[in-house]
């Protein structure tokens, strides 16, 4: 992978990764274990000809990165290299942990029952949803509110279905009306990558990888873009997930003019494991096929996620499960 890089005719302007290890989730409460983590970004720019890098990575089960020859729990990684002669590539994070889920039956039956458990637990995640509302405020204030140049904004990192869609609503408070952007999370322990940025774990170190969340706006006036995502309904099998896959493909290149020569996206894993394929590789085959109509040099990057969203301009805001969202880019 690093020998493409250097073998490159062009030294990227920045770099994008992202990382699975099957069965390996970094504990939030040992910050010391992102130093793995660290080492794989400084690694990644110094291979990238000191180019800006971001990225995500953490547990396999929760993201399996595109890959024609990946088997469901392989351990991944991918890179993708931004260039162009007019290419602003920016990130943004957010450090912090969230850790909650919408309460179950149980909890809300013993709520029901009086049981003083039920009621805790019920306050306990309103108070997470709250404080994942603010950080995505916090996010989206630290990103211009209209972008520079045209451009769109991706959304990486630690949070999972339904959270991201709690975050993305106060991070878009403060967007643009015509902002366009995709989501793709994994798991609330999940590691950023953000060049350029100081943060702290809990023991108080500062650098570049943190638990937490990273935007990352790529914007320039020498490539079109287009946005689009939507939810499978039917996940029952191969057929259903390769027949959604097609429409969000057409919809996407319809807006775009025609098929992408590159491509950012993300796929609910359970468009994966509900249809029984359990086989990324021919899921991937299928992206390949309905997205670049035939073109074997298109690039992909992405993976599989645990929730994904996107905001498309003219069309609005979709985000949860079951989800493929993409961005497509050709060279003006």
């Amino acid at each position: 992978m690093m020998v493409k890089f250097r073998a490159a005719k062009k030294t990227p302007k920045a770099v994008l990764f992202i990382e699975r290890v099957k069965d390996f989730v970094i504990p939030h409460d040992q910050p010391d274990k992102f130093h793995m983590a660290d080492a794989i970004g400084r690694t990644i720019k110094d291979h990238a000809g000191g180019a800006k890098v971001y990225g995500t990575g953490g547990a396999g089960v929760y993201g399996i990165t595109w890959g024609r020859d990946l088997k469901d729990g392989d351990s991944s990684f991918m890179v993708m290299g931004l260039t162009g002669s007019d290419l602003e590539v920016d990130g943004y994070a957010d450090a912090g942990y969230f850790h909650a889920s919408a309460p179950g039956d149980n909890t809300l039956r013993l709520a029901r029952e009086g049981h003083p458990l039920g009621w805790e637990t019920i306050y306990r995640e309103k108070i997470q949803r709250q404080t994942c509302r603010l950080h995505g405020q916090y996010t989206g204030r630290l990103l211009p509110p209209v972008l520079p140049k045209p451009g769109f904004i991706v959304l990486m990192g630690a949070l999972h279905n339904d959270y991201h869609v709690t975050y993305v609503e106060g991070m878009k408070q403060d967007f643009a009306p015509k902002t366009s952007m995709i989501a793709g999370v994994g798991h609330m322990t999940d590691y950023i990558y953000c060049d350029g940025f100081e943060m702290h774990d809990r023991t108080g170190a500062a650098g570049p990888t943190v638990n937490g969340r990273l935007a990352v706006t790529i914007c320039g006036s020498d490539f079109d873009f287009a946005v689009f995502g939507g939810e499978c309904v039917n996940k029952s099998d191969a057929a259903s997930i390769d027949r959604h896959t097609a429409d969000v493909a057409g919809r996407l290149i319809e807006r775009l003019g025609g098929p992408p020569q590159a491509m950012i996206a993300f796929s609910c894993v359970t468009r994966l494991r509900d249809s029984k394929v359990m086989d990324p590789a021919m899921l991937t085959a299928g992206m390949i096929r309905h997205f670049f109509r035939g073109d074997e040099k298109g690039e992909l990057f992405g993976c599989f996620c645990g929730g994904e969203a996107a905001l498309v301009p003219d069309v609005g805001f979709t985000a949860g499960g079951d989800r493929l969202v993409a961005v497509g880019m050709r060279a003006q």
